[in-house]
């Protein structure tokens, strides 16, 4: 991956059925080397602290299964060139009717699809910039207990946060990455295409909102409103003003 040269190709005259199948590969190596800026293609020494390359083992997945298809996307994203070798070097190796074969072949024939490659980054885009910042802190609180762990109290604050991040999520820099990936494919702005695509994330960011909505639903109901009292002092103080009927505090307050 590091020292590969996109240009290599340009005299390359096979002279065999092995250099024929070398050069197609290759040709399809440099389609997907133009899906994205931001593959990982740095040299790896194998002695040194493998965490942050290409070499490092994917996370255990957990229950959360949003976790799970994004940190799956994010590590299938960052390791394409790898992956995407790796399937080419399998199907060499094994014959066609290996189950082997046939897994590397329809993986390599799906990573060769833009669509897919998209799509891939609209996940992952959504993982880093919304469900694993968000689910950290819920899993990570020490709120009154001094114990990691999901704090009931303060999940009416976290749900006004994360409907605020996913109605400004596409205009984030980290959303960058997926209109990268739609441009590289050949589908400029302005276009049908483009506008496909932005449509596709629209819808869904309007379902995950929906799914926000329906998932907290118990925790804003009335009903509970005195819980509100044991969270943070600024929220207890909003929410006594309100029980109370007096004025509201002031942000100097």
């Amino acid at each position: 991956m590091a020292n590969y040269d996109p240009t290599s190709i340009d005299v390359m005259v096979p002279t065999n059925a092995s250099e024929t199948n070398q050069l197609e590969f290759y040709q399809g190596y440099n389609k997907i080397l133009k899906f994205h800026s931001q593959f990982k293609t740095n040299a790896i020494d194998p002695e040194a602290v493998f965490k942050g390359t290409v070499l490092q083992k994917v996370q255990a997945a957990i229950l959360t299964r949003w976790w799970t298809v994004g940190a799956a996307a994010s590590f299938t994203f960052e390791c394409y060139l790898v992956i995407y070798h790796a399937s080419q070097s399998i199907v060499n190796v094994y014959a066609a009717t290996n189950k082997a074969y046939k897994i590397a072949s329809s993986l390599f024939a799906l990573m060769s699809d833009p669509e897919n490659f998209i799509d891939l980054c609209l996940i992952r885009c959504f993982h880093k910039g919304y469900i694993s910042p968000h689910l950290d802190w819920l899993q990570s609180s020490t709120d009154l207990t001094n114990t990691q762990a999901f704090q009931s109290h303060n999940v009416a604050v976290r749900h006004y946060l994360m409907e605020y991040d996913l109605l400004n999520l596409l205009s984030t820099t980290l959303f960058k990455s997926y209109f990268e990936a739609i441009e590289n494919a050949g589908f400029p702005r302005g276009t049908t295409d483009y506008g496909r695509y932005l449509k596709k994330a629209c819808v869904f960011m309007e379902s995950s909102l929906v799914s926000l909505h329906n998932h907290f639903k118990r925790w804003l109901s009335p009903l509970i409103l005195p819980a509100a009292l044991m969270s943070e002092s600024p929220t207890a103080r909003v929410v006594a003003s309100l029980m109370m009927n007096v004025a509201a505090p002031t942000l100097q307050a």
